[in-house]
């Protein structure tokens, strides 16, 4: 396996599990078109998503994802538009080398992580997709780290 697939923190650890479940679980189903492969890692009560819109407007923000199934939509919407792109470089590798997670602030039973992306996709017709954002995301211990819900797409 190529090293920037491997999961940077030592196994065994909280921040190696998060890691497996925001970037490893999240970019493998997203390309794989499987909600199947995170519906797992999310807890479905009180679930929300706030979309920031890449914009430092508050008047911007929305509550775009109200509950874990407004989400599950939109990402497998999203997943399927996505795989129907051609792209000059493995969009595995750039999402991978180009996104890292960063405080880690643990309070109790809870923890909120920053997802950074800070990348660029190119598509064979010269089109580019640019990843630069941070989301925040809520994680509660429950039977192992779940996301609880986040704070996405804040520009960067």
């Amino acid at each position: 396996m190529e090293s920037w697939y491997n999961n940077p923190y030592p196994e065994g650890t909280t921040q190696h599990e998060i890691w497996e479940v925001l970037i490893k679980n999240d970019f493998e189903g997203f390309l794989s078109k499987g909600w199947d492969f995170v519906k797992g890692d999310f807890i479905e009560e009180g679930f929300f998503g706030i979309d920031m819109a890449k914009s430092n407007n508050p008047q911007d923000w929305k509550l775009t994802y109200p509950s874990l199934g407004a989400y599950r939509d939109a990402w497998v919407k999203d997943s399927l538009d996505f795989a129907g792109k051609q792209f000059i470089s493995d969009p595995r590798e750039i999402f991978y080398r180009t996104t890292k997670l960063e405080n880690f602030d643990f309070q109790d039973n809870q923890v909120l992580v920053h997802k950074v992306f800070n990348g660029v996709l190119e598509l064979v017709n010269g089109e580019t997709i640019e990843l630069k954002w941070r989301s925040l995301f809520l994680l509660r211990n429950k039977q192992g780290w779940k996301i609880a819900g986040f704070c996405g797409y804040m520009h960067e």
